[in-house]
Parts: structure tokens; sequence; C-alpha cells
């Protein structure tokens, strides 16, 4: 739903464009009142579109960030292994996944959030 917003507003943008130029988003009302009846009626129905868009558009972004917030771990979540882990051993955190190729003991899994990688440290 996202996209098809994104997409109406960018064709609403190009609409704009072609029709009365760069100048309607400099200064819109000047715009406006030097352009004849008939065009002024039609560039306005088009920024009522690209603003009730816009307004989609924003509601939709508003709750994935509020979704997104909701769903946030208060904790990074990591796995701890105090005994042996051996070659073989499939870590999984979040989507990122590492298949331990040695043998491991007292180590800590957990996943960067920069590299969105599994990363290891000592777990003392």
């Amino acid at each position: 739903q996202m996209e098809k917003y994104k997409t109406n507003v960018e064709e609403i943008l190009k609409k704009i464009k072609n029709s009365f130029g760069e100048g309607v988003f400099e200064n819109p009302k000047e715009f406006l009142n030097i352009l004849p009846p008939v065009k002024k009626k039609n560039c306005l129905l088009l920024l009522k579109e690209l603003s009730d868009n816009n307004k989609q558009l924003k509601l939709l972004l508003d709750q994935r960030d509020e979704i997104e917030k909701k769903y946030k771990l208060e904790k990074e979540p990591s796995i701890s292994i105090t005994d042996i882990a051996y070659p073989g051993v499939i870590i999984t955190i979040k989507r990122s996944k590492l298949q331990i190729d040695k043998v491991m003991q007292n180590t800590k899994f957990y996943e960067d959030n920069e590299t969105k990688r599994v990363v290891f440290t000592s777990a003392v």
C-alpha cells in the first residue's frame, strides 16, 4: 500500500511539473494568482490530490514506525555457550546465521547491528 501512495505522489508531481513547470513549488500562492481560472482549477485539484496522497503516505509511515517501536527488543538477543560448541553447529540470531568451523568454548554469540552478521566474543 505504501508503494502505491509513493507511486501516486511521483506521478502527480510529474503531472504538475509537466503542466505548470517548477514555478508552482517555489511560491504556490503567487503562481496560482497569475493562472487563468481554468488552469488554476486544474492546478488546485492536482495539488489537493498530492496533499491527500502525502497525508496517507505519512500516516502509513507513522504506523510502520509505531509497529517497529512496539516490536523493538528491549535487550539484543544473544546465545552463550558455557561448555563446548562443535564444528558444524549453526547459530541463528534474528535472520543471521553462522556455522561454527572449529571447536569453541565459553563463547557468546550476538548479531552485530552494523554488519547484520553473527559475531562472537568470550563469554567469561
